[in-house]
């Protein structure tokens, strides 16, 4: 039993590292192993973080729930609160300093296109004229919705980004304080997400400056703390979030679906389901998709051809350099791009082909480990994992590795560690000293 303690407190250990190179991969260490090493750490540390959890949950007790003493708890939301402060800072530096240019990156650009054409009863889905490139719009409603007040108010955008992130961190800080846990394990893991933010704002502040994707973060945050809490109103509205924003995690949701049905019912199921059907009726078949049942397939189509073109390299570049964002060791992009000796959209489409192969399987193994190795453990925690798990693949194999779409994988690491107790390890290093 001592022995087989210390090999799980040993697992532990290497969760936590393989949390950290994840981390540095992203931040202080991008790129530093080369354009093809890079991306097969990046997979096999974050498959690591996926798994190594479900063999950690296999020989503990499921997360205990407690009441913890309101003092503590005060404390945890206290230090939140500077936190939140703090970087509040950091980011307005960083606001200021990237004044937002389609030259630079469309997106915020695009989303206010969007938000505007809404405002004015205009169709939103209409091609968009006013760059230098004719733009299909792409977004799916959650991308764009949420902006309608900052736009009304004369608001920054990218502050409606931080706000929706915040929301999913009170999530995650209630779920640390429910959990028996040390009051020094709950201030770290109340840390930890905004050491990863200033990270990434001090090694690739253009990331979160012109992009929304801390708003993509708050929704996955939601949605995991939906799972654990077992909470199906809040999991259905985070399931309309997520998917209205990105379809990147449209592979793991029927096996979330079984899943729930399995060990949920069918009553709570079919309220999910018809909750999560009519949210995408309601904010976007019906007043949009309805009106041009071809955009959506535009969009899709569109995908290939911004693809064409960041294979082709940026304006700045060398004719005979490596496309700038296959050159960040982000994905395996940069696999297709140097050894398939067709043509560039061949190669292209190709990647697409195993994009999809492997989004599939990923799925299909991860359900295959459940049902065969991990049937008894917690279905909340499993499905939590698997998300991590199909993400990391369909990210990996993503046509354009832009750096921001590794952003939300992180924080889900942020949120699969917080269901574990590393206190143990401590507290074994302490007793062997003694002994």
């Amino acid at each position: 039993m001592q022995f087989r303690q210390y090999s799980f407190n040993k697992l532990k250990i290497f969760l936590l590292l393989s949390v950290l190179f994840e981390i540095l991969l992203l931040t202080f260490l991008r790129g530093k192993l080369g354009l093809y090493l890079s991306p097969i750490f990046i997979l096999l540390f974050g498959i690591t973080t996926a798994i190594l959890p479900l063999f950690i949950y296999s020989a503990e007790i499921k997360i205990q729930i407690k009441k913890i003493k309101v003092k503590e708890k005060t404390q945890i939301y206290f230090l939140f609160a500077i936190c939140t402060f703090l970087f509040y800072l950091f980011y307005q530096k960083i606001i200021d300093e990237n004044q937002i240019n389609y030259h630079v990156s469309d997106i915020i650009p695009s989303i206010e296109i969007y938000v505007v054409r809404f405002i004015k009863d205009e169709y939103p889905y209409s091609l968009i004229t006013v760059f230098d490139y004719p733009l299909p719009p792409t977004y799916l409603p959650m991308m764009w919705f949420p902006f309608i007040g900052p736009e009304l108010l004369n608001i920054d955008y990218r502050w409606m980004a931080y706000l929706i992130l915040l929301i999913g961190l009170i999530f995650y800080i209630n779920h640390i304080n429910s959990l028996s846990l040390t009051q020094n394990e709950r201030v770290g893991k109340t840390l930890l997400p905004f050491l990863i933010l200033f990270s990434i704002a001090y090694c690739k502040p253009g990331e979160i400056a012109n992009s929304v994707e801390l708003m993509i973060v708050g929704y996955y945050l939601i949605l995991i703390y939906a799972i654990l809490s077992g909470r199906y109103l809040i999991f259905a509205l985070a399931i309309v979030l997520c998917l209205l924003s990105r379809f990147s995690f449209l592979f793991w949701l029927p096996y979330a679906g079984i899943v729930i049905l399995i060990y949920e019912g069918i009553r709570k199921t079919s309220i999910i389901a018809l909750l999560v059907t009519a949210g995408i009726l309601i904010f976007y078949i019906i007043p949009f998709l309805s009106k041009d049942w071809s955009s959506f397939q535009k969009g899709l189509d569109y995908y290939t051809f911004a693809a064409m073109n960041e294979w082709k390299g940026q304006s700045w570049q060398d004719k005979n350099d490596t496309p700038h964002q296959l050159n960040q060791g982000m994905g395996f992009g940069i696999y297709f791009y140097r050894f398939l000796e067709v043509d560039l959209l061949d190669r292209i489409k190709i990647l697409k082909t195993w994009h999809l192969i492997i989004s599939i399987l990923s799925v299909i193994i991860f359900s295959a480990l459940h049902y065969f190795k991990f049937k008894a453990i917690d279905h909340k925690l499993v499905l939590i994992c698997g998300l991590k798990f199909c993400l990391c693949f369909f990210y990996a194999f993503i046509q354009v590795p832009y750096i921001y779409l590794f952003i939300p994988l992180i924080f889900i690491s942020v949120f699969i560690i917080s269901t574990i107790n590393f206190e143990d390890i401590i507290l074994k290093k302490e007793e062997s000293f003694l002994s």
